[in-house]
């Protein structure tokens, strides 16, 4: 996947296709966050996110944003990917399609904070789900 993403980058930038190559470069830093390469994710899915923040783009530019907070919390840094999933959901419109990922993503980070209980209040039912991993 990762040089099948490269080429459609490299294209998109040729072909100066600006939002084929930005959707190129969330994809890829996705692929390259999950190989290991955490520095590199975050480096092309900053760049992704300013592109469709500077165009206004809100759906895109919150899809960017959380993945730009799971690979921080990849990283290890914690607060700041919480501070990035609650970011996501201000901005983002109480109807938005991305709205219940924003949610699972700040889930995610507080229960990997050990914060259980303002985790079941992002995502209801976390509280079954856990005793129910305990039997």
């Amino acid at each position: 996947a990762e040089a099948d993403l490269r080429s459609a980058l490299a294209s998109a930038v040729r072909l100066q296709i600006d939002f084929v190559a930005n959707s190129a470069r969330q994809a890829l830093a996705m692929a390259m966050a999950y190989r290991g390469r955490l520095s590199e994710a975050r480096a092309l899915q900053t760049e992704a996110w300013e592109w469709f923040v500077k165009r206004q783009d809100v759906r895109m530019a919150a899809l960017s944003r959380l993945y730009l907070t799971f690979i921080v919390a990849l990283e290890g840094d914690l607060e700041a990917a919480e501070r990035g999933a609650r970011a996501t959901l201000e901005q983002l419109p109480e109807r938005a399609s991305l709205r219940p990922m924003a949610m699972a993503s700040l889930a995610r980070v507080l229960m990997a904070r050990d914060c259980l209980d303002e985790a079941a209040v992002s995502r209801p039912g976390l509280h079954t789900d856990l005793a129910q991993a305990d039997q």
